[in-house]
């Protein structure tokens, strides 16, 4: 085991940054053929309003705020008054398929299907 210097340490960081930026940055160009529906599962606050059947709404930010949150990438969900009401940012893979989706301008309709717990959904 070796000491890392702080200069070092930054150094990687950035590197990783810039990795995962120009990743994304391809991935969400690519054209996106859908193969399956996408099934997420969504943690919502205790607090909600909303019901099995109601949508929620992915809220597209431009492209380069992707890009620049690419190594944890948040999405954020709104219900029809356009108040975020979930997020989702510990799923890369599903993630990008999503974002994939939306920059390819499919439109992405998000549905709860089945309420788990009192906080927790399935979203289709």
């Amino acid at each position: 085991m070796r000491p890392i210097s702080q200069e070092e340490t930054n150094k990687n960081n950035t590197l990783r940054v810039e990795t995962a930026s120009d990743f994304l940055k391809t991935e969400l160009q690519k054209k996106y053929i859908q193969k399956n529906s996408l099934v997420i599962n969504i943690q919502l606050p205790k607090n909600h309003e909303l019901k099995e059947g109601q949508e929620i709404y992915l809220e597209k930010q431009p492209l380069e705020y992707y890009i620049q949150n690419a190594l944890t990438p948040i999405l954020k969900f709104t219900n029809n008054k356009g108040i975020v009401v979930a997020q989702k940012n510990n799923e890369p893979n599903l993630t990008h398929n999503m974002l994939k989706a939306v920059f390819n301008n499919y439109e992405l309709i998000i549905r709860l299907e089945t309420i788990d717990t009192p906080d927790t959904y399935t979203l289709k």
